[in-house]
């Protein structure tokens, strides 16, 4: 565990965050729902960083990519889970900025899905507490 508990408050972000998206709904704001559904993931990494390493870096790119290296020294799930963070990034991205089209109330539902699959696969992995 980190000492400082900064693992711990990393990972309450990102309940918070996944609490928030749940509550939205997939045809009224499909962007919001995603945007809330990536932090979530985005904190639950940085969590699994901080545990491991007692460090972890604040920029996105950096996250997902010191996370990709966990993930793929892990087993499938934890594989899955950076490739999902990645998507989430890429869904984020059109979601704020709408540069590749609109979100829709399918992807969006998706990318619930991923951040609660990401989060269970991160509390079982790292030893966090589900909810």
């Amino acid at each position: 565990m980190n000492p400082k508990g900064f693992d711990l408050h990393a990972w309450r972000e990102a309940l918070i965050h996944l609490a928030e998206a749940r509550a939205m709904s997939a045809e009224r704001s499909p962007a919001a729902l995603v945007h809330a559904s990536y932090y979530a993931m985005f904190h639950a990494a940085r969590a699994c960083l901080l545990r491991q390493h007692d460090t972890a870096p604040k920029k996105h790119d950096s996250v997902i990519g010191q996370f990709g290296q966990l993930a793929k020294e892990g087993d499938e799930a934890m594989r899955q889970a950076g490739h999902d963070l990645n998507t989430g990034w890429d869904l984020r991205i059109k979601g704020d900025y709408g540069e590749a089209g609109q979100i829709t109330a399918e992807q969006a539902s998706l990318a619930l899905r991923k951040a609660e699959d990401f989060l269970l696969v991160c509390a079982r992995q790292f030893s966090f507490s589900a909810s």
